[in-house]
């Protein structure tokens, strides 16, 4: 057995891992000792145990609180990944109890919950009753971190440049080109071939500006000197997106399969015109070093043969 490992494996505690991690957060013994149910000579007391057992500060003591060393940046970073790793095994440990046979995380952007996800959850719930199926929705900033901690096991959606970092590897899976939308009834749907000079006099709801689409958009605005409208309302959020314009004349951007499946209960309807950008294909978004359960690689087969036969 290794010598360290050994040392380690005897003296190191879960109760300290607790530590570094409220340690971690607080930055303040003061703060992290209610956190723990100890006292302040408690938390201090076992700060010092673990630092012996590391042989280096992990913090240094500064008058309004603790500050994290280069050692003490990485034992925090490990530290919460046992926690991580150790709350997974709690819980797919519960989940055999109840009769299940796996779990999956899934981060999804809000673009593809009504169509391909929508989907392909369904599909697993079918094929698959015993998997217990997690879906968080967010964007990139909130989803990335997730993925990176290990707290879903992917992201389905449209990459960012963040997507192409050395510790995440993406599988395409399928073109979605997007569209314009309208309400129905709106005057550019009397027109029969509308023009994109016929579209800019009209005021948008779009994506955020973080968004690649709305990036791609004014960038060829910009490049084509055509005058481009600040959005009256930016949203990632498909449903109010959809039900503002609905309710408006202003135009919208989404998805073609979005906006199929969404033309009558919301009473949109598509405009006969090409939206001039080129959009990334709608791919899996998994880090690298995580190894798949059976049931997350089930459900990328069930998002792989979706994207085969789905427009």
């Amino acid at each position: 057995m290794n010598p360290k490992r050994h040392r380690f494996s005897t003296k190191l505690r879960l109760r300290h891992l607790e530590l570094i991690d409220a340690l971690g957060t607080t930055f303040n013994i003061h703060q992290a000792a209610p956190l723990l149910n100890l006292t302040q000579p408690a938390v201090s007391k076992m700060l010092q145990e673990v630092e012996e057992l590391y042989g280096t500060r992990l913090f240094e003591r500064a008058p309004r609180g603790l500050r994290p060393t280069p050692p003490g940046e990485v034992v925090i970073k490990w530290a919460r990944q046992c926690l991580t790793d150790l709350d997974r095994a709690i819980d797919d440990a519960r989940v055999a109890h109840e009769g299940s046979t796996g779990r999956v995380r899934i981060g999804a952007l809000p673009v593809v919950i009504p169509s391909l996800l929508l989907q392909a959850v369904q599909h697993l719930r079918s094929h698959h009753p015993g998997i217990q199926i997690v879906v968080l929705e967010g964007d990139n900033q909130t989803l990335l971190p997730r993925l990176a901690a290990d707290e879903i096991d992917l992201i389905v959606g449209r990459p960012n440049t963040q997507w192409r970092l050395p510790i995440y590897h993406f599988e395409p899976l399928k073109e979605e080109p997007v569209c314009f939308i309208v309400r129905k009834g709106h005057p550019l749907l009397q027109q029969d071939l509308p023009t994109l000079s016929d579209v800019l006099r009209y005021e948008w709801v779009l994506q955020p500006e973080a968004s690649s689409l709305r990036a791609q958009l004014e960038s060829y605005f910009m490049t084509n000197h055509l005058s481009f409208t600040p959005p009256r309302l930016e949203t990632s959020s498909v449903l109010l997106m959809l039900q503002t314009v609905a309710a408006s004349d202003l135009v919208g951007i989404m998805p073609q399969g979005v906006a199929r499946i969404s033309r009558q209960p919301h009473q949109i309807d598509i405009l006969r015109i090409k939206v001039p950008v080129d959009m990334p294909r709608v791919g899996v978004l998994r880090r690298h070093d995580a190894g798949a359960s059976p049931s997350v690689e089930k459900f990328v087969d069930i998002l792989r043969g979706l994207a085969q036969h789905t427009d």
